[in-house]
């Protein structure tokens, strides 16, 4: 889970191959956490018949609770906290164990959510993705990134270079590089924006060096922005020689 609020009356963590959480809370809010042994778990639901409780945990990494019940799972775990009692074989242990596998039970008003599709770095890079594309004039800077998508630099170098290959900075550059190469191609756009030329186009997406910018343009689309531009006018204009100024346009 990134980013989302946490539910009311949920307990979330108990898959074991969620290697990361990250949420978010309200001003003055906090987190209880409590970390029960497993198999000792399992062994107790499969005693009472609930050899269910595997599987729920293995395809579940969160469960909303009946209001009340909730109630007495927190009751309990502050009271534990509040008194140091930290060994399993202690009652009031016992006891929270015993209420946790209730809250599990298949009568029990519980409502599982099933794991999402993605995990936490492909989360991270949707994040970091979109927030690229919304964001096309920022600076970018792996400072910046982090304190934004609330990940350190490493998680998110290390994020980017598994899913994609390459670095953040070089994942935000394509992007803006495609941006603009959209742009140049589509009239359409350059009237939203105000734009028809290539360099004006290029600044209001980030990039402040022609030279550059036209380097790192030829390198992922085999063009400069120049000839990309005006394929673009040849389109409209077919009948315009090139040589008569009507691509003048397209250069500052």
């Amino acid at each position: 889970m990134r980013g989302q609020p946490v539910a009311p009356f949920t307990i979330y963590g108990f898959n074991e191959n969620v290697k990361d959480f990250f949420s978010r809370l309200d001003a003055g809010g906090k987190i209880n956490f409590v970390l029960f042994d497993k198999p000792r778990v399992l062994a107790l639901s499969a005693l009472e018949g609930g050899c269910h409780l595997s599987d729920a945990l293995n395809a579940s990494d969160s469960a909303r609770l009946d209001p009340a019940l909730f109630k007495t799972l927190q009751h309990q775990a502050s009271f534990i906290a509040s008194t140091g009692l930290t060994q399993s074989s202690d009652f009031n242990c016992e006891f929270l164990e015993a209420g946790l596998l209730e809250f599990f039970a298949p009568t029990c008003k519980t409502s599982l959510n099933p794991l999402s599709s993605h995990g936490f770095r492909t989360g991270l890079m949707n994040d970091c993705i979109g927030w690229g594309l919304q964001n096309p004039h920022d600076a970018i800077t792996l400072d910046r990134l982090s304190s934004l998508l609330f990940a350190s630099r490493t998680t998110i170098s290390h994020s980017c270079r598994e899913i994609f290959g390459l670095g953040p900075m070089a994942l935000l550059k394509q992007i803006r590089l495609q941006q603009v190469q959209c742009a140049l191609s589509n009239p359409e756009l350059q009237d939203r924006i105000g734009l028809n030329k290539v360099l004006g186009i290029a600044r209001h997406y980030g990039f402040q060096s022609l030279n550059h910018f036209a380097r790192d343009y030829r390198t992922s689309f085999g063009e400069s922005p120049r000839e990309t531009m005006a394929r673009l006018h040849a389109l409209i204009f077919p009948n315009c020689d090139p040589s008569s100024g009507c691509f003048a346009a397209i250069d500052e």
